[in-house]
């Protein structure tokens, strides 16, 4: 599991500064979707297994599981996009981004608790498709950002994201454990923070990927405007990825009251 996982979050993470043809890239990645074969394997064999992968043939817990995947890949690449929005194309201070971005965090401790409560009288589906809605809506406004976006403005649209990940992120993975046994509880919680943070490095090294690749395209524009054009195509990417959870969500999600 430890070359499996480490491999995977290596390879991945590193894609981007080494580039996709990197032998240490390529051998790291390979290495891990090996030894995650065996792992998996192995686990389905022995008595006493790491990681209780039985937990998956839980529907409520697999789509859970799924759309918290999905909702990291969408999202934990705004710490590395957003920085670049900033300071290379809006000319922001390293300060002025830290304040842009702390209200996104502010408000994501201020939902999280409110999305618990609603959670408890509503159910997962009403709030994970206002939340998902809300974080689809942010992830394209913010790929329309241009040099001349004010910071203000890109803040407000970051802080729509933090909220509508809020807001959909804990009631989801809630519902999904409360399916679970009590003695496969810790084993969900592990699957489904493994998955959060795999996905959110191999999205975040696709998604670099492809800003690079626009930014390198556009180079004749100059450092500015073809960072900017990059990180446009990239929350574009990301805002695919949560329209397609949102449309998962919608299909897939379910309360109690509508099952009963």
């Amino acid at each position: 599991s430890t070359i499996a996982f480490g491999g995977l979050l290596y390879g991945f993470s590193s894609a981007s500064s080494m580039g996709w043809g990197n032998p240490v890239v390529l051998g790291s990645i390979v290495a891990g979707v090996v030894c995650l074969v065996l792992f998996v394997v192995r686990q389905g064999k022995i008595e006493d297994p790491l990681l209780q992968l039985g937990t998956l043939k839980t529907r409520e817990f697999r789509v859970a599981a799924i759309i918290v995947t999905l909702i990291n890949a969408a999202c934990l690449v705004t710490n590395t996009l957003l920085p670049l929005l900033l300071q290379t194309s809006l000319g922001a201070s390293a300060f002025e981004t830290g304040m842009a971005m702390l209200p996104a965090a502010a408000v994501g401790i201020i939902i999280s608790p409110i999305s618990g409560v609603v959670f408890d009288k509503f159910g997962p589906r009403a709030i994970s498709i206002v939340g998902l809605a809300l974080m689809t809506g942010a992830l394209f406004l913010l790929s329309l950002s241009t040099v001349n976006t004010p910071i203000l403005v890109v803040a407000l649209f970051c802080m729509l994201q933090s909220a509508g990940q809020s807001l959909a992120n804990m009631p989801v993975n809630t519902w999904g454990v409360n399916a679970l046994k009590n003695d496969m509880i810790a084993h969900g919680n592990a699957i489904s923070n493994t998955g959060r943070q795999v996905g959110g490095a191999i999205s975040t090294a696709l998604i670099v990927t492809v800003m690079t690749m626009v930014s390198s395209s556009n180079a004749a524009l100059g450092a500015v405007e073809s960072t900017a054009v990059g990180v446009q195509a990239a929350y574009g990417v990301c805002a695919l990825v949560g329209a397609a959870t949102l449309v998962f969500s919608i299909v897939k999600v379910r309360s109690k009251k509508k099952e009963a």
